[in-house]
C-alpha cells in the first residue's frame, strides 16, 4: 500500500452492504472505528460515517456497494 488515502464523509439514506475487492477501507463512526480488507463484507445502517479508502500501488481501488431499504429486506 502507499500512502495515497481518500477521505470521504458518508451520510446515508439506505442500508448498504459493502464487497471490497482491491484495496483497504476504514469505516469510523461515532463511537468506532472499522477496518476492513478484502476477506472481508461490511454492513452499514443509515446515517452518518465517515469512509477512508486506501489506494493499492499496482492495481486501483475497487469495492462493489449494494443499497437496500429496510422494507426490501
Amino acid at each position: 500500500m502507499n500512502n495515497d488515502a481518500v477521505k470521504t464523509k458518508v451520510n446515508l439514506s439506505m442500508k448498504m452492504f459493502s464487497f471490497l475487492q482491491v484495496g483497504k477501507k476504514q469505516v469510523h463512526f461515532a463511537d468506532t472505528s472499522i477496518a476492513v480488507s478484502k476477506e472481508q463484507s461490511l454492513l452499514i445502517k443509515k446515517g452518518n460515517s465517515l469512509w477512508t479508502e486506501l489506494l493499492d500501488i499496482e492495481n486501483d481501488y475497487y469495492c462493489k456497494l449494494l443499497f437496500f431499504s429496510e422494507s426490501k429486506l
